[in-house]
Parts: C-alpha cells; sequence; structure tokens
C-alpha cells in the first residue's frame, strides 16, 4: 500500500521527526518494480532504505522511500 507524508521518525537514527512524500513496503520484487514504475511516472527521486540505523533524515523527502519486506 502507497503512504503518502509518511512520517519517517522510525527509521531515523536519531528519530528526527521528518516525512517523505511517498512510502511503501513492498512485499515482492513486482510490487517494488510497480512503486519504482510509480515514481518515475511522477518524475521524484527513489530511495530504497534497509534497516534506517545508518541513515539521518535531517529534512523531509520530496519523493518515495521503498522499504522492502521481502525476503525477511
Amino acid at each position: 500500500m502507497l503512504l503518502r507524508n509518511y512520517n519517517l521518525k522510525q527509521y531515523n537514527t536519531f528519530g528526527f521527526d521528518v516525512v517523505t512524500s511517498y512510502f511503501v513496503e513492498p512485499h515482492s520484487v513486482d510490487e517494488a518494480m510497480d512503486a519504482v514504475a510509480l515514481a518515475h511516472r511522477l518524475h521524484i527521486p527513489v530511495f530504497v532504505l534497509g534497516g534506517g540505523s545508518n541513515v539521518l533524515f535531517a529534512k523531509d523527502f520530496s519523493g518515495l522511500i521503498i522499504k522492502p519486506v521481502f525476503g525477511d
């Protein structure tokens, strides 16, 4: 499910209260590819997020963050 204006606090090393325009947790490679295709249609950047422990979002992200949950 594609979420809009999603808070990234739980994925942010320092817990900053920032949001991304779009967020999705695909459960398959096909779902991830669909999300990338959507981002291309919208002309927005894509960021693939792992566990988030080495990520610092200091400001809002105007794009799509993909947080894969397949293969766990």
